[in-house]
């Protein structure tokens, strides 16, 4: 009878254990990879964004002498969501059911102007300087608009967003009282209510120029959540003295911010 080598059987033994080891690794890292990219291929991401930048004048004297004048930067965003929904019909997937903001963060290069508020702005208030408040529980949280009964119904006063993302995210930053106690001079009988205004000041704009973060959260009708963090740098050039104002679009080719699955 033939004597059995048990040598060669361990190490036969060993080599198929470390394959089996090897195969099953190669299955599971494939199935995270497959996760991974299922969540970073998603259907939304943001187009564009548009900024509008300006000054806000507010008299705080008693009378009209123009003595007294508190001067505050506001700057309006508009935030285009992509859906992807002109290479398909809209479905489940492509249209949303909640959106909210949380996360905000704003920096600036200086502590010129206080409060910083960053929140939902009417669109159609878009371009006029407004009061603004703090969010509540600094998150803010939209309506999501459904269907055309729903839309007749609505004036935009408060944070509204349309469930197949044909209008955009309309948000207002102000930074206030970044002067106070502005007087016109003697000389001056007229003050330009905009940002023309700063010509006449010693305010360096680089101190007021802002950085603000935030996260973008929507749940689509599939009922996936997603989530894009965003970077808006706002910074202002010569048209924003000049001209009372500066109009700035952001063209993106929709890799910048994608939303991603949680």
């Amino acid at each position: 009878m033939r004597r059995i080598n048990f040598k060669n059987k361990r190490i036969q033994t060993i080599i198929i254990a470390v394959i089996s080891i090897l195969m099953i690794t190669a299955v599971i890292m494939l199935i995270i990879s497959n996760r991974t990219r299922q969540k970073e291929n998603t259907l939304f991401s943001i187009d564009k964004i548009i900024i509008y930048n300006s000054a806000g004048i507010e008299n705080t004297g008693n009378n009209q002498s123009l003595t007294n004048l508190t001067i505050s930067q506001f700057s309006d965003l508009s935030i285009f969501i992509n859906n992807s929904s002109e290479n398909s019909t809209l479905n489940a997937s492509n249209t949303i059911k909640d959106l909210y903001i949380d996360n905000i963060k704003i920096s600036t290069l200086s502590d010129s102007g206080t409060p910083k508020i960053l929140n939902y702005k009417n669109s159609l208030s878009l371009g006029k300087y407004s009061s603004l408040e703090n969010p509540e529980n600094d998150r803010i949280n939209f309506e999501v608009i459904k269907d055309n009964l729903n839309n007749s119904s609505k004036q935009y006063t408060y944070p509204t967003f349309y469930t197949d993302c044909s209008n955009p995210i309309t948000l207002g930053y102000i930074n206030k009282n970044v002067i106070n106690n502005y007087s016109i001079s003697g000389k001056t009988n007229t003050v330009s209510f905009n940002s023309k205004v700063l010509k006449n000041t010693s305010m360096n704009l680089d101190d007021i120029s802002t950085t603000i973060k935030f996260t973008v959260h929507i749940v689509n009708n599939a009922g996936h959540k997603l989530s894009c963090n965003m970077k808006v740098d706002i910074t202002f050039d010569n048209d924003f003295v000049n001209n009372g104002y500066s109009y700035i679009t952001i063209p993106l080719s929709g890799n910048e911010y994608k939303f991603k699955r949680n």
